[in-house]
This record gives C-alpha cells, sequence and structure tokens, in this order.
C-alpha cells in the first residue's frame, strides 16, 4: 500500500514538473524545486537512482579519516 502512494506521488510530481515546462502550473502553491526534491525522493524509495541524470543533486564522497598518528594531513600543534 505504501508502494502505491509512494508511486502516485510520483506520478503527480512528475507531471507537475513537466507541465510546468509546456502548459500552466498545475500545483501553484509547489515550486519547482520542493517538486523536482519530491520526485527524487519518491522515485528513489521505489528503486530507482534518478540522482546520476542530476548532477546538482548527487551526494559528495566523504573526506577519508586519518588513518595513523603520523599522518602529514593531520594539523600539528606548536
Amino acid at each position: 500500500m505504501k508502494k502505491l502512494i509512494v508511486l502516485v506521488i510520483a506520478i503527480v510530481s512528475g507531471i507537475s514538473l513537466c507541465a510546468d515546462i509546456f502548459i500552466i502550473d498545475l500545483l501553484p502553491f509547489l515550486d519547482e524545486a520542493i517538486l523536482l526534491a519530491i520526485f527524487t525522493k519518491s522515485v528513489a524509495y521505489l528503486g530507482f537512482d534518478v540522482t546520476r541524470f542530476i548532477p546538482f543533486m548527487r551526494k559528495k564522497g566523504k573526506a577519508a579519516a586519518p588513518t595513523s598518528p603520523d599522518d602529514r594531513s593531520a594539523p600539528i600543534d606548536v
């Protein structure tokens, strides 16, 4: 039942994103950025990763933690 609700939300937000470009704004109280976030999160819940097609929504890699106390990138207290 959850997947059906998420599917409906993804379809409505996707249609509203596409219709805003060509026709009129179907949901005038929602901005395109909010609709895009809703669309990507709902499609990700369904198992599809669409963020690889949207370059500004990709997750950045985390910085590696120092592996040893002798690491040269560690700050030096004087």
